[in-house]
């Protein structure tokens, strides 16, 4: 597969038919009038973070929700959501920082969620992000336009890249901080293409990561379960999709077994993942991206919980283990922050996990660490979410694809 975005077919840009089998194997999410049953939470402000990790939208505030299945995301909206009424939807959606959750669950995080902001923060905290080869023609560019020059510390002195991958990652930096700076006063389609996905595609260029994880555009792909209600006396469905997802990829023999095993099911479930679109059905999808424009008044996280949701209620129709944890990304402006999704066993919640400030893109050395902690990612991506996909999810598909063609469980 090309590390490049893949255009799904015409076909494939059509929304899913919602007919009564669908909607019978997937429940729409609809918001309780019943008392919340757990506490109410409000902005993240984790004090383990950096204080400019909190996300600048206010619980109350609105996030607009299209309710009519159009593929045109700039279109008015007529239905709203605020992220507060998130914790009235099946499944309850809580957004909290590390520190509310030890307090208000009196626990902390499952090892797997502890385990990635782990590798997250120390990525965050790491000083040494510029590859040595290309100190010279860095500090050179920076001094002839009066710009400070990095700390010695910044270089990774101990990390090998080939000098013409390095100075494909400093010219592709030198671009992102005039483009940034350019497009930040522009529409967010713009933004979204001009910005956050090239550097998403810096990842995707990486020696390491080339062939094996991918960048997808995710704007026109249908999603399945796709919809959320507001209420119970509202049923319109309210569609929401998100900008791009990093995927990884299996290998041809793993390819072959959830090929075996989506012909046993319906249409609208032959997918490891929550997109019926073919070209990434078969992809483990481990991060999840949304870009808003900054001051734009909308706010991410919605798209980002409704993408989380979609996936809890997938694993539980197929009886999927849960305990595998997914990133979400927001670019509010030039700010990047993270969100760690996972489901809480206990009290039967998505936790939304965060924010962690990844970087931002004010100068050439911040992307830099921008793009070292996103890369810690991807390997997490590549390593232990790939390995946790495996046993959960392709294991079940294995023994699904293995049975007798009399046996119970073909379903086509």
């Amino acid at each position: 597969m090309s590390e490049a975005e893949e255009t799904p077919s015409a076909k494939e840009k059509r929304y899913p038919s919602r007919d009564r089998s669908a909607t019978k194997r997937y429940a729409p999410y609809s918001i309780k009038p019943t008392k919340s049953r757990h506490p109410t939470y409000y902005p993240p402000g984790d004090s383990e973070a950096q204080s400019t990790a909190q996300s600048p939208f206010a619980d109350d505030q609105v996030s607009s929700l299209t309710p009519t299945p159009t593929l045109n995301r700039s279109s008015s909206p007529s239905k709203t959501i605020r992220i507060r009424d998130l914790q009235y939807t099946e499944p309850s959606i809580l957004f909290c920082s590390s520190e509310q959750f030890r307090r208000d669950f009196n626990c902390l995080p499952p090892q797997k969620v502890m385990d990635v902001q782990k590798s997250i923060r120390d990525a965050i905290g790491c000083q040494a992000v510029i590859p040595i080869n290309v100190k010279g023609d860095l500090e050179s560019m920076l001094l002839s336009i009066g710009a400070n020059l990095p700390h010695p510390s910044s270089y990774q002195y101990d990390h090998f890249y080939s000098i013409t991958e390095a100075n494909k990652m400093l010219q592709t930096v030198i671009k992102l901080k005039a483009k940034s700076q350019e497009l930040i006063a522009t529409d967010e389609v713009n933004y979204a293409d001009g910005v956050a996905r090239k550097i998403l595609k810096m990842i995707c260029k990486r020696s390491e990561f080339q062939g094996q994880v991918s960048l997808w555009n995710m704007t026109t792909m249908p999603i399945q379960p796709v919809h959320i209600c507001l209420s119970d006396w509202n049923k319109s469905p309210i569609h929401k999709r998100i900008d791009y997802v990093l995927g990884v990829q299996f290998s041809s023999d793993q390819n072959m077994v959830m090929k075996a095993a989506f012909k046993r099911l319906p249409q609208d479930e032959r997918s490891i993942n929550q997109t019926l679109s073919k070209t990434v059905s078969r992809w483990g999808v481990f991060m999840a991206v949304e870009v808003k424009k900054l001051y734009a008044g909308a706010d991410p996280r919605v798209q980002l919980a409704t993408w989380f949701a979609a996936d809890v209620k997938k694993k539980q129709h197929h009886q999927w283990d849960l305990s595998t944890p997914g990133i979400g990304l927001e670019f509010d402006g030039d700010t990047v922050r993270a969100y760690i999704a996972f489901w809480d066993m206990k009290s039967s919640n998505l936790v939304m996990l965060g924010p962690e400030r990844l970087g931002d893109f004010a100068t050439e050395v911040d992307i830099f660490k921008l793009f070292h902690v996103l890369m810690a990612i991807a390997r997490w991506g590549q390593t232990t979410f790939k390995s946790d996909l495996e046993k959960n999810v392709l294991g079940p598909l294995g023994i699904l694809a293995s049975k007798e063609d009399n046996e119970p469980g073909e379903n086509s």
